[in-house]
């Protein structure tokens, strides 16, 4: 298995980055996801992780950083989330990120709302960096 990247890509369309390291544990979505075929760009990060959490022991650190996702990426967002409360059940120590902009009152409920619907440990930090 190897490490998964994705380039965030921009446009009408814009999907974020994915940077998945084997290495350091840490795992990373970031930017924009307003994706026309949300389906197709998230099945391979939810088929890669899936892998990873049937084959791997250990913590991992999971950074969300949003600084915007339409609905249909919401419903992706909850899947990979689904697949980390699980794994969180074996291995507590891994840790959950939700980053939102300093101000975007939205993206720190929807994560205060993963967080209240699946009962699992999210951290939410306000940065105001923008991903």
């Amino acid at each position: 298995m190897k490490s998964l990247i994705i380039e965030a890509t921009e446009g009408n369309f814009a999907t974020p980055k994915v940077h998945f390291d084997l290495e350091t544990r840490e795992f990373v979505i970031e930017g924009e996801s307003f994706v026309e075929n949300t389906d197709a760009f998230y099945a391979p990060i939810i088929g890669w992780l899936d892998q990873f959490v049937e084959s791997n022991e250990g913590k991992i650190i999971f950074k969300f950083m949003f600084y915007y996702y339409n609905s249909s990426s919401a419903k992706s967002i909850l899947r990979i989330l689904k697949i980390l409360k699980k794994y969180k059940i074996t291995y507590p120590e891994t840790q959950v990120y939700w980053y939102y902009p300093e101000g975007n009152e939205d993206l720190m409920q929807e994560g205060e709302d993963f967080k209240d619907l699946l009962g699992i440990d999210i951290h939410l930090v306000v940065t105001n960096q923008i991903f």
